[in-house]
């Protein structure tokens, strides 16, 4: 008996009633004054450098020209929604993201950085020497 030959989910017709594929796209906030030397975890107050300003305001350039290029598609809506933690930092960033698309920036608690307790604004030397820092590293979901 021969098997039945299956064909590719790409390469089948989209029937109406199926929905539209959601593009996602994940960015992490721009630099802040203490990145790569402090483990900010949520600490208040951080805000983005110069630096991390001019990030995010690169990334929304390009953001803006691949929005304009998806709503310019037939039935393209491009981006649609901008999201941010709480985080300061993270809503510096998500700003001139939200305006090169005519958006604004919703704020969600689940998208808040990890909770690092006792490690939160200390120095990343210091926590490299912790044999603990180790496993974060490598499997940090195996971590508590």
């Amino acid at each position: 008996m021969a098997a039945a030959k299956r064909t590719p989910r790409s390469s089948r017709p989209r029937s109406e009633d199926q929905p539209k594929p959601t593009l996602v796209l994940l960015v992490r906030h721009g630099r802040t004054p203490t990145t790569g030397s402090v483990l900010p975890g949520r600490a208040s107050g951080l805000h983005l450098a110069d630096e991390g300003h001019a990030q995010a305001e690169a990334v929304a350039a390009r953001i803006a020209a691949l929005h304009e290029a998806q709503a310019g598609k037939q039935g393209g809506k491009g981006v649609t929604a901008v999201y941010a933690s709480p985080m300061e930092r993270t809503r510096e960033t998500a700003a001139p993201i939200a305006k090169a698309v005519g958006a604004r920036v919703r704020q969600r608690h689940g998208l808040i950085e990890c909770d690092f307790g006792e490690w939160t604004g200390r120095d990343l030397k210091e926590l490299s020497k912790l044999p603990e820092w180790q496993t974060v590293q490598r499997h940090p979901a195996g971590f508590r």
